[in-house]
């Protein structure tokens, strides 16, 4: 399906979130990097049921942001975990260690999810029998 770049991305969440709730009912909390604001949360939790949740960087932006000259610089830490995010980029690595997940080699989307399906099955699988019983 070709959406027009014109479109905003908020535009577009409020129909991916609408399909994804009829599509997935168990489908409580999204964490995000940026909201839309208090009236977007709100609609997408009248609408959908679904929380979204904002997760933000502990340097509070600050790496990306200014400051006037002569003002003095805002500490900032080498390294700020981002809540939840972890879990994201642990269950991908996960995932890369598959060999047909490593790179985009499906052309179809139903092929990759099916993938996807399988990698994590046979993860679950490793570790069950692993578990002593």
């Amino acid at each position: 399906m070709a959406h027009d770049r014109r479109v905003d991305d908020g535009d577009r969440a409020e129909v991916l979130l609408c399909q994804a709730a009829d599509n997935y009912p168990r489908l409580k909390r999204i964490w995000a990097e940026q909201g839309r604001g208090a009236d977007f949360h709100a609609w997408i939790r009248q609408a959908t049921g679904i929380t979204v949740q904002i997760a933000r960087c502990r340097d509070g932006g600050f790496r990306r942001t200014w400051a006037e000259t002569g003002a003095p610089l805002p500490e900032v830490p080498y390294f700020a975990v981002v809540q939840r995010r972890w879990v994201v980029e642990r269950t991908f690595a996960w995932l890369g260690r598959c060999r047909r997940l490593s790179k985009d080699y499906e052309y179809f989307r139903v092929n990759s999810e099916n993938v996807i399906y399988l990698a994590m099955a046979m993860l679950l699988l490793r570790r069950l029998a692993r578990t002593p019983r």
